[in-house]
């Protein structure tokens, strides 16, 4: 017999799911502010990756037995369409990493245009407010999708 830790119990992974989507949130705050000025491309891949991450870590934790129900006991409100409000901040985060993959330079084969090398250091390229903008309002999107 094995020790059984492949299990994650509904409120340790509601607890979870909550600090992630608050520090999502600070973060996304944090970035919507930077981008409001040029903007170097290292901190844009930064917020795909960042988002990436909590975004899969999210879908784990959605996974959860017994979760929905969970959380509609801990809210104490039957009514609370959790599973509606967490599919759409998963999508927000979704919308976010998909713009960022699909609008961010590359060469004909695929390869990120973010850098290049100036003597003996990288330069990173700097995107301006407006080619930021887009970004920014789908950021604003997942900030006001959580409370």
């Amino acid at each position: 017999m094995a020790y059984r830790a492949s299990t994650i119990l509904p409120n340790k992974g509601y607890s979870r799911s909550k600090e992630i989507a608050l520090q999502v949130k600070t973060y996304l705050q944090s970035r919507i502010s930077q981008f409001s000025t040029s903007t170097s491309a290292d901190l844009v891949l930064s917020v795909y990756f960042d988002v990436s991450r909590a975004r899969s870590e999210l879908a784990e934790i959605a996974t959860i037995q017994g979760i929905a129900q969970y959380a509609k006991d801990q809210e104490d409100d039957q009514s609370y369409d959790v599973v509606s409000e967490f599919s759409a901040l998963l999508s927000n985060l979704d919308a976010i990493t998909s713009a960022i993959s699909a609008n961010y330079p590359r060469d004909e084969a695929g390869y990120l245009l973010d850098r290049k090398v100036i003597g003996n250091s990288i330069e990173f390229r700097t995107f301006t407010a407006e080619q930021l903008a887009g970004f920014v309002a789908l950021m604003q999107t997942a900030v006001d999708g959580i409370s």
